[in-house]
């Protein structure tokens, strides 16, 4: 729940506001035990809340070659730990193994990217490795070529392996008891969620949980997590922030109430930049927080928000307390009408129709599932416009068709038979 200080001064209409808005007080509580987890928006404050525990594995929700996530498997690290099987093949799912489970690494996200999920930490095999699967360069899915055990914090215990269908947008997960009891084929449609960053698994259940809200309403995520700072990873409480979002941290600021120049901060990508030390356990057991430190984020929607943390209580009621400052404003364009685009057929054979309006002029651009671009061309805004596509002499397969004006970019995929 946030609070105003102040009223908010007047704007001056134009490019940028003439002054910072009036900092709010804001707070961000997970509850008892760190039990949800939660997704903020500096501008619109929480736009969502989960259990924390309610799901296994979460996977990208694109395979498009510019997807900043393509191909993440996260783990939930709440729930137990996850091993990859030495030397294991999918084909010998029932027969695996598991003889010094004990003494095998376990796996972890990445706590500087989003786009390296436990299962993307396994020992490289290649080119086209991910991981989990290799990308196979004629059927263009990506077939599974490993074995992970899961090892839940009951005690309990569950294998299984991933596959997927690029050119159908969903993954195939094979799961079962180390037995080969409750064996379940799951497939799981991550075209459904496209705007979002990951589509998540419950084991538990067999069930898709639909969790965080589409990537462009937030900027923090609140929650536990992984920290590389120890070895072997241990779990904290803090911080992450969105992909295309970036923070810079400032310290030491003698005034942190009036320090504003953000234009001289370092901002990175990495999404633990805000992370979890900025609070220190006391003799107390209660949290001191670090004074003369000034957190500076480039939001999702580009404009620069300045953050102090201001108190935090532990597991009794995993409440963060902060202010926030909004210091740049939205361009005189915020409201211009957006990008439009549609792709028929799809599938296609010959030809495909690309269907677009967008306010300025820009670039149709199509990838294929390599990375590569194979289409450039210039389109004029302020209509709407049927662009052809011959694709007959195209390679059967996955691709992206990207439309870019006025530092946007919309994109749909095209499935070429």
């Amino acid at each position: 729940m946030k609070k105003y200080i102040l009223s908010i001064a007047l704007l001056n209409l134009g490019i940028q506001f003439s002054n910072a808005q009036t900092p709010v007080i804001d707070t961000v509580t997970l509850g008892a035990g760190y039990a949800n987890n939660v997704w903020h928006s500096l501008k619109n404050d929480d736009q969502a809340n989960q259990p924390a525990t309610n799901w296994d594995l979460a996977f990208a929700a694109s395979f498009a070659p510019n997807a900043p996530l393509v191909t993440s498997i996260l783990f939930n690290h709440k729930q137990g730990s996850i091993v990859e099987v030495p030397n294991s093949d999918p084909a010998n799912f029932e027969t695996i193994d598991t003889t010094g489970y004990s003494t095998w690494p376990h796996l972890f996200n990445s706590d500087t990217a989003w786009n390296v999920g436990a299962l993307n930490t396994t020992e490289n095999l290649g080119q086209f490795d991910y991981g989990w699967g290799t990308y196979n360069t004629i059927s263009h899915n990506i077939e599974g070529n490993r074995v992970f055990i899961i090892r839940y914090s009951n005690g309990s215990f569950k294998k299984f392996h991933v596959s997927m269908l690029t050119t159908q947008s969903k993954y195939v997960l094979v799961i079962s008891n180390l037995d080969n009891s409750n064996l379940e084929t799951k497939e799981i449609d991550f075209s459904t969620v496209a705007a979002k960053n990951y589509i998540y698994y419950s084991a538990t259940t067999n069930t898709i949980i639909d969790r965080e809200p589409n990537s462009v309403s937030w900027d923090l995520f609140f929650g536990q997590y992984m920290s590389s700072d120890y070895n072997p990873p241990y779990q904290v409480t803090g911080v992450l922030h969105n992909v295309g979002v970036q923070v810079a941290k400032v310290y030491p600021v003698n005034n942190v109430e009036t320090y504003d120049d953000w234009n001289s901060a370092d901002f990175q990508t990495n999404i633990s930049a805000i992370g979890y030390n900025w609070k220190t356990l006391n003799q107390q057991f209660s949290f001191d927080i670090a004074d003369s430190t000034v957190y500076f984020v480039q939001a999702k929607d580009g404009q620069i928000w300045k953050v102090i943390f201001t108190g935090f209580v532990g597991s009794a009621a995993g409440k963060f307390m902060f202010s926030k400052q909004q210091l740049t404003a939205l361009s005189i364009y915020e409201n211009e009408a957006p990008i439009f685009v549609s792709v028929y057929p799809n599938p296609a054979n010959d030809q495909a129709s690309v269907v677009l309006s967008q306010a300025n002029k820009g670039k149709l651009i199509v990838v294929n599932a390599l990375g590569q671009q194979i289409l450039s061309e210039t389109i004029e805004g302020n209509e709407l416009q049927t662009i052809a596509l011959e694709t007959a002499n195209w390679q059967a397969g996955l691709y992206t068709i990207l439309v870019q004006t006025n530092g946007k970019t919309a994109t749909q995929k095209l499935i070429v038979q």
